[in-house]
């Protein structure tokens, strides 16, 4: 593969291409490069210079085919690279609150929601050591002894190694005033 066949939405990705002479060298002098990509409408940036293609899919890009011929000194190469280029989309993975406030001593439970266009793999929440939910579970369960304040954090992985974007929520865990 002269491309990489999957790249990123909402990502910038770079494709870079060089022509060789029969010696092995680069050739740069007399290098004209003709990048073409297929539905370049249905991506959010398309930036073509010389011997450099940047493309940004969005999430809803499908599959499309990117294709570069050079011309050197004039004349047409005979070799056109033409490749198909999937969009993976990252997973997506929060809790389902932005803070949690818990009286010292009591449980609580921190619940995540989780989509990916193929399929989560794993769910991670750190409230102190990282704990990783088998399958699909989106729930941990815990009970606090110390009185804390800290930022829990929840990611996931999806069957293709994707990782989605930590998401954060402040926990504050407090005592009760003593009563007279």
């Amino acid at each position: 593969r002269h491309f990489p066949s999957k790249i990123e939405s909402n990502t910038l990705s770079m494709f870079t291409v060089v022509v060789k002479d029969k010696n092995d060298f680069t050739a740069t002098k007399g290098v004209v490069f003709f990048w073409t990509v297929e539905n370049e409408s249905s991506l959010d940036l398309v930036y073509k210079n010389d011997d450099t293609l940047l493309v940004k899919p969005n999430e809803g890009t499908q599959p499309f085919n990117i294709s570069v011929y050079a011309i050197v000194d004039g004349k047409d190469t005979t070799n056109k690279i033409v490749e198909t280029v999937s969009v993976s989309v990252r997973p997506q993975c929060k809790f389902t609150k932005d803070s949690y406030t818990i009286l010292l001593g009591d449980t609580t439970t921190f619940e995540v929601t989780a989509s990916d266009n193929g399929s989560i793999d794993s769910i991670y929440i750190k409230t102190g050591e990282i704990i990783h939910l088998p399958g699909t579970q989106t729930k941990l369960t815990e009970t606090f002894t110390e009185i804390d304040t800290f930022t829990a954090m929840t990611w996931a992985v999806d069957n293709e190694g994707a990782i989605s974007d930590t998401h954060s929520a402040k926990v504050t865990i407090y005592s009760d005033p003593p009563s007279f």
